[in-house]
């Protein structure tokens, strides 16, 4: 079973570290979003009410696209269901260990039923990284800028 999942990545070596990284973190966030309060966390998100800029990242693609498809993969792997801030957590954490700035978006709705649903996205540069839904029209409540 471990064999299948981590063949395509050992196929390229760069990627299963990545996945090993998202795996982790995806764990270690999955435990900090059940266990501790929004407010003692959130300061380490960035500064409130923040956006990065929309930089082009195109020197950084590789990476964005090893990070994005890391996480996706972890996501689908992990023994619980992982949720958009876990996974916008763990984008944010893995971007901020490559010092590359990023803003993570929190916003909600209403479904048909009137229930509020809530969600979580990041940016980096001019990059979407993971969690963006521009038909699912959320206002944004709150953004964390993390800049380096």
């Amino acid at each position: 079973m471990s064999s299948q999942i981590f063949s395509r990545f050992y196929s390229k070596r760069a990627l299963l570290s990545y996945a090993l990284e998202s795996l982790l973190i995806l764990t270690l966030c999955k435990i900090i979003v059940i266990c501790i309060p929004f407010k003692y966390w959130s300061a380490k998100c960035g500064k409130f009410q923040c956006e990065t800029l929309r930089d082009n990242v195109l020197a950084y693609q590789q990476t964005i696209v090893n990070i994005q498809r890391s996480v996706k993969w972890g996501a689908r792997h992990v023994p619980w269901s992982s949720k958009c801030l876990d996974r916008a957590l763990t984008v944010q954490w893995m971007l901020a260990r490559r010092k590359l700035s990023s803003t993570i978006y929190f916003g909600m709705t209403k479904n048909n039923t009137k229930e509020w649903l809530a969600h979580a996205w990041v940016r980096c540069g001019d990059q979407w990284m993971i969690g963006y839904q521009p038909k699912a029209n959320y206002t944004i409540v709150g953004t964390y800028a993390l800049i380096f």
